[in-house]
């Protein structure tokens, strides 16, 4: 990044970072599928790694390159705090975005895939996948290991936990796995486009970004002359 820096100026750089990084990320949640591999995903990947060490590195300098060299330490702490800050509040927006349209998605697609199935026990399928984060889901396509299951037992309301005894209910979890599945994949796209598209506002922002990086040298320049006069 070091050549691309002197040659196009650190703000330019910042900018095709987070280009980059919104390419990257788009990418990815275009090609998630349940056949999905790590070799399908090696490339974007690679291309949002790139833009975050294009953007990261220079990000810094450029916020230090705005305040005094006095104040530099509090530019820079400030600069790692709002960062912390920011990082923490987009895990819980997108996990929140994450959970929220996992369930909403897999309960759609249990009522439309098996309609035999009651309420209650749809309900069942999508509290276990939203308090197991999906670990459910191989237990779910073994439908020998859920029948009389007492795994359960004791934390489920008694309407619930008679899910478990029911034949039918106990057939359909195999399908109701796949149905779980695919509300997976319509959730993490969905979760993908829309870090795609806060990423993309910062790279918006990029254009408030100032074009001079010389550090101002106020405390200094005065100094100098005085010395000189």
């Amino acid at each position: 990044a070091a050549p691309l820096t002197k040659a196009r100026g650190p703000r330019s750089v910042v900018r095709i970072g987070m280009g980059l990084e919104v390419i990257g990320i788009f990418a990815t949640a275009l090609l998630i599928t349940r056949e999905t591999t790590i070799l399908s995903l090696a490339v974007p990947l690679f291309i949002y790694g790139m833009g975050v060490g294009f953007a990261s590195a220079q990000l810094t300098s450029i916020v230090l390159s705005v305040v005094p060299v006095g104040r530099s330490g509090l530019a820079s702490g400030a600069n790692t705090t709002l960062r912390q800050v920011g990082s923490g509040l987009g895990i819980a927006i997108l996990g929140t975005v994450l959970f929220t349209s996992l369930v909403s998605t897999s309960d759609h697609n249990l009522q439309t895939r098996l309609p035999s199935m009651s309420a209650t026990c749809r309900d069942l399928v999508t509290t276990l996948v939203d308090e197991t984060a999906g670990q459910i889901l191989p237990t779910l396509k073994d439908p020998q290991a859920m029948a009389g299951s007492s795994l359960f037992s004791g934390t489920l309301p008694a309407e619930q936990a008679a899910c478990f005894r029911d034949p039918d209910f106990i057939a359909s979890l195999p399908a109701a796995a796949d149905a779980v599945e695919d509300g997976f994949v319509t959730a993490t796209r969905l979760t993908g486009f829309s870090a795609a598209g806060f990423v993309f506002i910062g790279f918006v922002l990029t254009l408030l970004l100032p074009a001079d990086v010389r550090r101002r040298e106020e405390d200094e320049a005065p100094e100098s002359a005085t010395v000189g006069h």
